[in-house]
C-alpha cells in the first residue's frame, strides 16, 4: 500500500480518489451480517482533470475488488478509474 501523507493528491486522467464508506453491521444472534449494499461505496475526495461526470463530495458506488489501495493521510482510499471502474453516483 502507497503512503501519502499531508500531500493534496491530484490524480490524472479519468481516476477517481474515493473514502470508502464502512458498512454498517447487524447482529443476528451470534452472528454478525454485514450490509452487502454498503459494501462498495465511497465518498469522492479527488478527481482527474478528464472525469466527466463525477464531482468532489459525490458518493459512488463501485465495483468489488476495483481499483488501487492507499494510505491517504492515514486513512485507507482507493484509487479507481471513473470510466470502468465506477458503477454509479448516489
Amino acid at each position: 500500500m502507497q503512503h501519502y501523507k499531508n500531500k493534496k493528491m491530484k490524480p490524472l486522467r479519468d481516476l477517481v480518489l474515493i473514502k470508502p464508506i464502512k458498512p454498517d453491521e447487524t447482529k443476528n444472534g451470534l452472528i454478525i451480517i454485514p450490509n452487502a449494499q454498503l459494501q462498495n461505496k465511497g465518498k469522492v475526495v479527488a478527481i482527474g482533470v478528464k472525469t466527466k461526470l463525477i464531482k468532489i463530495g459525490d458518493t459512488v458506488m463501485y465495483y468489488q475488488n476495483s481499483g488501487t489501495l492507499i494510505d491517504y493521510n492515514n486513512e485507507e482510499h482507493l484509487l479507481v478509474s471513473e470510466e470502468h471502474e465506477v458503477i454509479s453516483i448516489l
